[in-house]
């Protein structure tokens, strides 16, 4: 469907709307088809405008779709109130996701804590923060925080023990350490 669609628009020459609904539905559909060039070429069209918070989250998806991951950042961080405090767990979460992808592993630990309304050196027991937990352990294994990254990941996998992504998260680090008879014992 997008193919025709954007065929044709790109066939009309008339000029496209500057309205962010608009170019973010244009972009999926190059997103889509794997045209990257004219992906980005309306991205970059789209990171000006005035979005709401759900056009700039679908705008940053979009971005880390193409490793875009500083303007994902920024348009994320755009929808940050200075301080953070009263920001959305969501956003946060989404934030954490886009430094960690970005390689801004300590930002990325920092901001899934917040995801909890606490530091990280608070010990949560609500299951809702297995996800902020998750993310805390990847980060801290890509910083070689060993101990704290195993930690980090049992708490997830014990805060949601049905969720096999973080089991996974678990046992993929304790085999990267060589530790085979911890990783098998869960």
């Amino acid at each position: 469907q997008y193919d025709v669609a954007l065929r044709e628009l790109n066939s009309s020459g008339m000029p496209w709307p500057a309205e962010p609904e608009f170019l973010i539905e244009v972009a999926t559909g190059y997103r889509e088809l794997g045209r990257q060039h004219e992906l980005r070429q309306v991205l970059d069209q789209v990171i000006p405008l005035s979005l709401t918070a759900p056009q700039s989250v679908r705008l940053a998806s979009l971005l880390l779709s193409v490793h875009d991951n500083d303007k994902s950042i920024q348009v994320l961080r755009r929808l940050t109130v200075p301080g953070g405090r009263n920001d959305p767990s969501w956003l946060r979460f989404d934030l954490a996701l886009a430094y960690v992808l970005g390689g801004n592993y300590q930002d990325a630990a920092n901001q899934a804590g917040l995801c909890m309304n606490q530091s990280v050196a608070v010990v949560s027991d609500i299951a809702a923060d297995a996800p902020a937990w998750s993310l805390i352990g990847i980060a801290d294994a890509r910083m070689a925080k060993i101990d704290d990254s195993i930690s980090a990941l049992r708490r997830a996998a014990l805060l949601s023990p049905t969720t096999e992504e973080y089991w996974l998260n678990l046992t993929r680090e304790l085999m990267a350490l060589d530790r085979f008879e911890d990783a098998i014992t869960f």
